[in-house]
Order: structure tokens, then sequence, then C-alpha cells
């Protein structure tokens, strides 16, 4: 049972008017960084075109060496006559001579200068953009993790598909009550009356019923037999709807389906005996008036009846029925079953009984809690069994009048299918909200899960089959997983070399003849010349290159399985739990927690998500 303390914070936050059955974990948004690729490259910019002014320069230093010795030479000749003259020619002669090669060299100092100058200024304000960007990014990133850091991580869930019974099952003691105190508070401050038949000797509402009564919500607790003084289970009833009771609770304990002509004998035998005994009808007089019947009734010992109910009683013994084995059998299984009753049997005062109780076991206003707990594994199973006969009689006297009352029946999966189906139908009925905490899903049960009507919740399965049900009911899916990583590494290395060579001969004769005539003369002359050319090659190439690669990849499959694993069902945290709820807009499955003590919780919303247009077949929350 969950450490539920009483603490005045925790019983706020508990007891809001709007129905909760949990709180679903929603991980907020990751947060959103700026574009990587949007931030600013630098690409170097092209350098200045030198290539003709280094061509001239080239040029211009091919005849340096020349050119000086020749101004020398001038100079020195020019010395001789006029020291003057030759140092005149030694400067015109030298800036002449270094013009070719000292004009184009400070022509690409120039280039270089102003191409290095453009460049940090480039640079500059790449500097300044870049900064500037991972400002921005930094902002909006430090906006993210605020956003992050403030948004809401818990959601309440509800149902609002508006169905009218909740069958919840699997689970532990522990997670029963979690459940019970945090949907039970929330239908308590909603003016709802809340009953709880506890089956199950877990005590699964101790804790809402201590919270409730610090709220100031009436709780009425009464667990039988012990309590039994307090609230008779039959003292109240008249023998008609006594005997409905008693065999209504007889025919829930045989095996199969029920056999009408038994139950109609069961119910004429008990309406015989508490018809002909005077108020109030107790379970040891009924058990003494069955005994008349069947012959074994101690007049001198018990003292149970008076003389006139003796004497109604004998008056029909002879009467009551024509079988007389099956009567005297059944005579027997009524009084052991009701002689159960009677062993735990006290006196008490009529302002004992009834106390914040109306139309029987229902609360007048808040809560009222009956639990069964004995040593006795009979009499517990009979005491389970008139409880659980009792509020269904009442709910089959109830009117249909829209009070929205709720009754929590935990255990339920002792009572037998065809007994949860009863009670299901008249809650429907008269308008009653039923809540079925259900220990196992198994073969019986399993037609009862996803019935009309309801809403299915699974807590922890531990037995694989009931938990590859719950899978199964929850449904399939396609999703795509990955299903191969492939990695590749490669090197390639090439190598060469070339060798050429080339041979040309070239030979070129040229034959000519001139002639001039003029007044007088004439002149003649020949010419001839050879030409011999011879021209030879060599070339050597050598080639090297290396190329490394690698390839990763990944490959994903869309497969069609479980949205959440029997695995995942078994492993369940006690107080988590999956909703699967089918509404006007599609079927939705909530993964939750009904841990109480989350709404202490720091980022828990007092409103559930925002409502979708549609529910899809995910499986929404962590697992």
């Amino acid at each position: 049972m969950p450490d539920v303390s009483t603490d005045v914070e925790l019983v706020r936050e508990l007891f809001v008017a709007r129905e909760r059955w949990g709180w679903e974990y929603v991980d907020p948004d990751p947060a959103v960084r700026l574009d990587p690729t949007a931030r600013p490259v630098w690409l170097e910019p092209p350098g200045p075109d030198l290539t003709q002014l280094q061509q001239q320069a080239a040029r211009g230093a091919t005849g340096l060496l020349l050119r000086l010795v020749v101004v020398v030479v001038v100079c020195m000749v020019m010395s001789v006559a006029s020291a003057g003259a030759g140092m005149l020619v030694l400067f015109v002669g030298g800036a002449l001579a270094l013009a070719p090669w000292l004009l184009p060299a400070s022509q690409i100092s120039s280039a270089k200068r102003t191409a290095q100058e453009r460049r940090a200024a480039a640079w500059t304000a790449f500097q300044q953009a870049d900064q500037a960007w991972l400002w921005q990014a930094e902002s909006v990133w430090r906006s993210e993790e605020a956003r992050r850091a403030a948004a809401m991580l818990w959601f309440p869930v509800d149902l609002t598909s508006g169905r009218g019974r909740v069958d919840v099952f699997g689970g532990t003691g522990e997670g029963w009550a979690s459940l019970l105190t945090t949907v039970g508070a929330s239908l308590l401050a909603g003016g709802r009356n809340v009953l709880v038949l506890d089956l199950s000797e877990a005590q699964v509402a101790v804790s809402l019923a201590r919270l409730a009564d610090s709220w100031g919500v009436p709780v009425v607790d009464l667990e039988f037999p012990k309590d039994q003084a307090r609230l008779d289970l039959l003292r109240d009833l008249p023998a008609e709807e006594l005997a409905e009771v008693l065999t209504e609770a007889l025919g829930s304990m045989r095996p199969g389906p029920a056999q009408v002509d038994i139950r109609a004998l069961d119910a004429e035998l008990l309406r015989t005996v508490a018809g002909r005994l005077d108020s109030p009808v107790t379970a040891s007089r009924l058990a003494a008036g069955l005994n008349v019947l069947r012959h074994a009734y101690d007049s001198g010992g018990s003292g149970f009846l008076s003389e006139d109910e003796l004497a109604r009683l004998t008056s029909c013994v002879d009467s009551v029925g024509g079988r007389r084995d099956q009567v005297q059998q059944e005579l027997q299984l009524l009084a052991v079953m009701v002689g159960l009753l009677a062993e735990v049997e006290e006196s008490a005062s009529e302002a004992e009984q009834q106390v914040g109780l109306e139309r029987g076991l229902w609360p007048r206003n808040g809560l009222a809690v009956i639990s069964t707990s004995t040593s006795n594994l009979r009499r517990k199973d009979v005491l389970d069994r008139v409880v659980f006969a009792r509020a269904l009689h009442e709910l089959r006297l109830r009117e249909a009048d829209g009070a929205g009352d709720v009754l929590v029946i935990a255990g339920a999966d002792l009572l037998g299918r065809e007994n949860l189906e009863a009670v299901a139908r008249q809650a429907r009925r008269v308008g009653v909200r039923l809540v079925l905490l259900m220990e196992r899903l198994h073969n019986e049960l399993r037609e009862h899960l996803g019935s009309s009507d309801s809403v299915a919740v699974l807590m922890r399965l531990g037995n694989a089959q009931d938990a590859a049900a719950a899978a199964e009911f929850i449904g399939r899916g396609h999703r795509f997983v990955l299903s191969e990583l492939t990695a590749q590494i490669g090197r390639t290395s090439t190598s060469g070399s070339s060798t050429s060579t080339g041979d040309a001969i070239g030979t070129t004769a040229t034959k000519g003849t001139n002639r001039g005539h003029g007044p007088g003369t004439g002149s003649s002359s020949r010419s001839r010349s050879l030409a011999e050319s011879q021209t030879r090659s060599w070339q050597k190439t050598a080639s090297w290159s290396q190329v490394e690669s690698t390839v990763t990849g990944e490959t994903r499959s869309r497969v069609y399985e479980f949205m959440v694993e029997p695995t995942a069902i078994q492993a369940l945290p006690a107080t988590a739990f999956i909703l699967i709820e089918t509404g006007d807009i599609g079927r939705r499955v909530v993964v939750a927690d009904c841990n109480p003590g989350i709404c202490l919780l720091d980022r828990v919303a007092a409103e559930p998500r925002l409502a979708p247009t549609s529910w899809d077949q995910g499986v929404r929350g962590p697992l």
C-alpha cells in the first residue's frame, strides 16, 4: 500500500472536481538549434592575377646583367673624357637597365599589398558575421532550454468517451490503492457518492478513506464480519428480498451454468422460512428455521425461535417440496451457508445499524467502504458473495436517478463472468459508474475485455498468457525498425612512370638566280644555300595516387508487431497502467501513472492535454 500522507497540500491537490485517473508523462519537444549549414563559411578570396607582370619581370631580369655590364663599360669610357659625364651615364644607364625589371616587380608588390588589405577587411567582416550567428544560436538555444525547463511534464488523464464501466485488469494491492486514491479523490470532490466493495483483503481503500476524512467527506468504513453489528446484511430485508439475495449468493457459488430449477427451489425454501419468522430476521434465526425444516433444530439449546415461530415452521415441514432428497440436500446447503454468517453475528441495537448509509450499502453522502476479511475461507467466500448479492439486489431496486454514483468492486474476478455481466447490466440501467478491479485476465474474463460501454485499464500482469492477451487487445501496428548496419573501408594506391625520346633531322636547300638589265648594262647572279637541322627530345613522367574511402549505411524495415510487447506489460511499475478507450473519434492507448504523489511534483498541469480531433493507433506515453 502506498505511503500516502494526510498532508494538507497533498489533500488539496488530490481533491479536484475534475475526474482524474492518473497522469501522463509527456517529454517536451526537443530544443531546436539553428541550422548549422546557415553559419557563415570563410571562403578565401582569390588573389590578384600577376601572370602578365611576372612575365614582364622575368623578361626584364633576363638581360639585366648584360645591360648592367654595358652601362658600366660605357661609364668607364665616358669617365676617361669626363668624370661628370661618366657619373651621368652611370645613373641614367643604370636606371634604364633596371627599369624593365624593377617596374613590374613594384607593380607586383603593390598588387599583393592591395590583395592583403582586401583579405583583411573580408576576414574582419566574416568574423563579425560569424560572431553574430553564434550569438543568435546561443540566444535561440537558451530560449529553447528555458521553454523545456518551463514546459509541463505531467498531464492528468481523464475519460473523454463517457463510458459507464471501467475494467481494470492486473495490478497489485499497492497499484489498486493508488488508483482508487487518485480517481476516488476526484470523484468525491466532484460531489459523487462512492461505494467500494473490497473483496481482495488488500485494504485498497484505506488511503482513500483517510484522505477523504481529512478533506471533510463523510466516510463509512465497515469490515465484515468484524463490523456486522453495525450493519447486518440480512436484518432489514423483507422475506422475499432476503430470499432473493441469498439465492443469488448461493447460485454464484455453483460451478458451471446456473440451474433454474435449483435456484427456484432455494428461493422457495428461503422465502418459506423467512416468511414464518418474526422481525428481525437474522442469520442465526434463519439458520435455525432451516434446521427446523430438516429436522435438525435443537429447541432446548439455542432459543433463537419462539414457540409461535416453531409452530408455523413445523406446520409446513411436510408441505415443502415433493422431491425429498433434493429438498433435504438444498436445506442442508442453505443451513450451512447461513450458519457461516450466523457464527459471527452479534446483537446490535437499531441505532448502531445503518450509520451513515441509506438504501442498504449505499452512502447517503460521501464514501462507503465495505470489506471482508476472515481466516475461514468458506466464510470469506460466503461473505463476499452475500455482500455482492446485496449490492446487486439494491441496484435492481434502484431507479435511474442520474446521481452519478460510483460502485467499485475490488477482487471482482472471484465472482465469475455471469455475475459481472449482471452487475454491469444493472449499473448501466440506473446510471451508476462501475469500476471492476480484477487481478487476472484468465480465459473466462477475456470475453469481458473490451465489451460494449467499457474502458479497459491494464496494469501489471505477471502471467505470460494474461500479458499476451492484453498485448493482443492493445493491438498491432506498422513501424520502421533498424534491421541492418553496414560499414565499408577501402584504400586504393596507384603508381606509374613513362619515358619517351625523339629525334628529328631536316635538310633545306635553296637555289636562286637574279638578272638585271639597264641601258647598256646587264647583270646576272646566282645563289645557292643548304641548311641542315637536327632535334632530339627526351621526356620522363612519374605518377602516384592514393584514395581512401569509408562508406557507412543503415537499413530500416517496415514490420507489423505488437504496439506494446507482453514483456513490457509484465514489467510495468506497480502504479503504471495502460488505458485503452474507444470513442466517437477513434481509439486511444495512453500510458499513465496513478501514484497520488505525482500531484506534488513540479511542472504538473491542471488540465489534460488538448483534445485531439482524432485518436491514432499509436501508444502515447513512455513505457
